[in-house]
């Protein structure tokens, strides 16, 4: 039961400030690089090949609901039930590969040189990791966001504090991954289509995905809104 392959981390801190000249300069970069056209018939080839894998997994699903039903129809429901608690105990599955990883803190400060229309606008994430499982027949798959925030540094709110533009809910968290706490929790449950508990613990579903979002606080600023619709004017004509 122990993990063929077991890797995990923590990068505690991903910084960056950039001016808008700097972004400017970035950007002209960007589009300068001749990116290669695209062929029609390459995506067309690609569509055909995704239709025949979904057609085989269609039909290895199907395949798997008829063996399924006739295997329920030829045993008694009695014998049925007595003998699927005994056939999950002494099923294993072998864990191939475990993985965790976690960015505690993603910050990205954008600065003004002139200071016109905003001081600094800072971005910040915290606590988004990811945690992957990968079975012998099953793979699980879990992703984590625990805090944004979207700060602008020219003027306080109201109430002289911080003027937070975006904010989770969760202002007091301490950087935990638990679920009730994340702003962001996506599970991927995927399942081969020959795996024997396809059916008694998936419900014959290859792939299981459970979004929760929690509540993200907008504040729109009149004022604050003015400065950036003025700042991206200016900085699209540059």
């Amino acid at each position: 039961r122990l993990p063929a392959w077991k890797l995990f981390g923590n990068l505690p801190l991903i910084d960056f400030t950039l001016t808008d000249l700097k972004l400017e300069q970035l950007i002209e970069l960007f589009l300068s690089i001749p990116f290669p056209k695209s062929d029609r018939e390459a995506a067309t080839e690609a569509e055909v090949e995704e239709v025949d894998t979904l057609d085989d997994l269609l039909y290895s699903s199907s395949q798997i609901d008829s063996t399924l039903t006739e295997q329920q129809q030829a045993a008694p429901e009695d014998s049925a039930k007595k003998q699927q608690p005994k056939y999950l105990e002494t099923l294993q599955q072998s864990i191939n590969l475990e993985l965790a990883f976690e960015i505690s803190e993603i910050n990205f400060k954008l600065k003004e040189t002139k200071a016109e229309h905003f001081d600094w606008i800072l971005f910040r994430i915290s606590s988004f990791g990811a945690f992957l499982q990968a079975k012998t027949y099953d793979m699980h798959l879990h992703v984590y966001l625990n805090r944004i925030a979207c700060e602008y540094g020219l003027f306080p709110d109201v109430d002289s504090s911080r003027l937070y533009l975006i904010s989770s809910l969760n202002k007091s968290s301490t950087g935990n991954n638990s679920n009730s706490n994340n702003l962001v929790d996506i599970s991927l449950v995927k399942t081969d289509p020959d795996s024997p508990t396809l059916a008694m613990l998936h419900n014959n579903v290859l792939v299981n995905v459970d979004f929760k979002l929690t509540l993200i606080d907008i504040v729109l600023n009149l004022h604050v809104a003015k400065h950036m619709l003025d700042f991206a004017e200016q900085f699209e004509r540059r």
